[in-house]
C-alpha cells in the first residue's frame, strides 16, 4: 500500500508541477505594487482539481478535511499554493514555512506578484 501510495503521489506531483507554469499572473495592474488576493491555501497536488475531496477519496490517509489533506500532501513533497476560487488561478507562495499554518483555510494574502507567484507580505484568515 505504501509503495502504491508513493507511486501515485510522485505521478500526481509530476503532473501538477508540469502544469504550474500555466498558472499565469497576467491581467494584474502592477507587478511591483503589493496586491491582495483572496483564496484557499491548498497544495500543488490538489490545486489542479480545485478540491481535496478527490485525493481524500482515493487515499483516505491523506486526511479528513482541506487542512489535513493539504498538510499531508506537503509531507509527501507538494508545495503550498494559493487558489483564487473566483478566477481559478493558482499562485505559488514564496514563504512555505509561514504559509503552512494556513493550510486548507480561506485567506487574504497581500504581497507582490512575481513571475513565480506571490512574494508574501501578509496573510489573514477570512471568516
Amino acid at each position: 500500500m505504501i509503495k502504491h501510495l508513493t507511486r501515485i503521489s510522485v505521478a500526481l506531483a509530476a503532473v501538477v508541477l508540469s502544469l504550474l507554469p500555466l498558472a499565469t499572473i497576467s491581467g494584474q495592474s502592477s507587478p511591483t505594487r503589493p496586491q491582495t488576493i483572496i483564496g484557499e491555501v491548498t497544495d500543488t497536488i490538489c490545486a489542479p482539481s480545485k478540491s481535496h475531496s478527490g485525493i481524500m477519496a482515493k487515499m483516505p490517509n491523506m486526511g479528513h478535511d482541506a487542512s489535513s489533506c493539504a498538510k499531508e500532501c506537503a509531507k509527501i513533497g507538494a508545495k503550498y499554493v494559493l487558489l483564487d476560487n473566483q478566477t481559478g488561478r493558482v499562485y505559488q507562495l514564496d514563504d512555505q514555512a509561514r504559509i503552512a499554518q494556513f493550510a486548507g483555510q480561506r485567506v487574504k494574502v497581500t504581497g507582490t506578484l512575481t513571475a513565480n507567484g506571490i512574494k508574501v507580505e501578509n496573510v489573514n484568515v477570512i471568516g
